[in-house]
């Protein structure tokens, strides 16, 4: 749900920078939203294929992972969207703003350091 949150942000920025003439910055801005959201969707395509390979293992540490990966990639999306598209492009596309508050509130799902934690924890246990 998260990374679809994002997705759904990304294809509303898509359709206000249709209206607008983009700067360098904010194609910058741009190619990070889309370098994070194929490394996230990456990172699940990679455990989801780990789990079905084993589907009897806990997969606790990949699964951690991705879950960070993605997390961090939403707040990414929740930063940078709004200096990219500026105030206007807010104002223009309801759309956007509604997104942007519904992926707020998926990530509320989310444990921060209490999940990152474990994360590290579970990268202790699997050092060689």
């Amino acid at each position: 749900m998260w990374l679809g949150g994002a997705a759904g942000v990304l294809d509303e920025v898509h359709a206000v920078l249709r209206d607008t003439e983009v700067d360098p910055h904010q194609r910058a801005q741009l190619g990070e939203l889309h370098a994070a959201l194929a490394a996230a969707d990456a990172l699940l395509v990679r455990t989801a294929a780990l789990i079905d390979a084993e589907p009897g293992l806990a997969h606790r540490t990949p699964v951690c992972l991705a879950r960070a990966a993605v997390e961090r990639c939403c707040r990414t999306v929740l930063d940078v969207t709004p200096r990219l598209v500026g105030v206007s492009g807010l104002s223009r596309r309801d759309g956007l703003e509604r997104r942007l508050g519904d992926l707020g509130v998926y990530l509320r799902q989310h444990h921060g350091e209490r999940d990152l934690a474990e994360l590290g924890a579970a990268v202790l246990r699997d050092l060689p």
